[in-house]
C-alpha cells in the first residue's frame, strides 16, 4: 500500500483510485472488475456513487458510459500491475492480456452470436439472428454472413443485439466463424481482437 506523502496529508493515488473504482457499481455489473479481488476499501463506496454514475450515463449517453468504464479498467489494470498512475495504459493492458472495454463488449456480443448459431444459447436469442441468403450466386454466399436489419433510431437501434450481433459477426475472419467449439472460438476471437486493439 502506498504511504501518505508527508507534505500532502494523505495518499492522493489511493484516493483517486478509490474514486474511480467506486464507479464500477453500474446497472450492468462489471464481472471483470468484481472478480479482481480488489481490497475492500477500493469498492466500499460503490453504492454511494450509483446516483453519480446514473447521472453520467443519462447525460453523456453510451459513449460517456464506455469512456467511464475504460477509466475504471485502466485504473484497475495499473493497480493490479503495480504501475504508477501516470503510466501509459496500452503496455499495461498488453502485459495483463486484457482487452479494452470496446473490444471486450464486442467479444461478449460475438460469443453470444456463436452460441446462438450453434444452438447453445436460449431460443429467444437465436430467433434474433437471420443468416444472409443472397438471391444470386455471389461470392459472399460462402462467408457465413448474417442479415443486418434496418433501424430507425441509430442511437438505440444500433446497440440492439439483433443489429450489433450481425454487424460484428460479418467483420470477423471466416476461420473464427468456423471454429469447432466454444473454447476454440473464444481463443481465436480474443487473439484477433487483441491484435486489432494494440497493433
Amino acid at each position: 500500500m502506498l504511504q501518505p506523502h508527508p507534505h500532502r496529508g494523505g495518499c492522493r493515488s489511493n484516493r483517486t483510485t478509490e474514486g474511480n473504482l467506486a464507479r464500477c457499481h453500474t446497472r450492468r455489473k462489471l464481472i471483470w472488475v468484481t472478480t479482481l479481488r480488489l481490497p475492500p476499501f477500493l469498492l466500499g463506496r460503490c453504492r454511494k456513487q450509483k446516483q453519480n454514475t446514473d447521472y453520467i450515463m443519462e447525460k453523456h449517453g453510451w459513449q460517456g458510459r464506455q469512456s467511464q468504464l475504460q477509466r475504471v479498467q485502466n485504473c484497475a489494470a495499473r493497480l493490479v500491475a503495480g504501475q504508477p498512475r501516470a503510466a501509459h495504459i496500452c503496455p499495461v493492458l498488453k502485459e495483463l492480456h486484457w482487452l479494452p472495454v470496446e473490444q471486450r463488449i464486442t467479444f461478449k456480443v460475438l460469443l453470444l452470436t456463436f452460441k446462438a448459431l450453434n444452438n447453445l444459447a436460449p431460443p429467444y436469442l437465436s430467433q434474433l439472428i437471420v443468416p444472409y441468403n443472397p438471391t444470386r450466386n455471389l461470392r459472399s454466399a460462402g462467408k457465413h454472413l448474417l442479415e443486418v436489419p434496418n433501424v430507425r433510431l441509430k442511437s438505440y437501434g444500433d446497440r440492439a443485439f439483433s443489429v450489433a450481433a450481425p454487424k460484428h459477426w460479418n467483420e470477423i475472419p471466416l476461420d473464427i466463424k468456423l471454429s469447432r467449439s466454444v473454447d476454440v472460438f473464444k481463443s481465436r476471437l480474443k487473439t484477433y481482437l487483441f491484435r486489432l486493439a494494440f497493433n
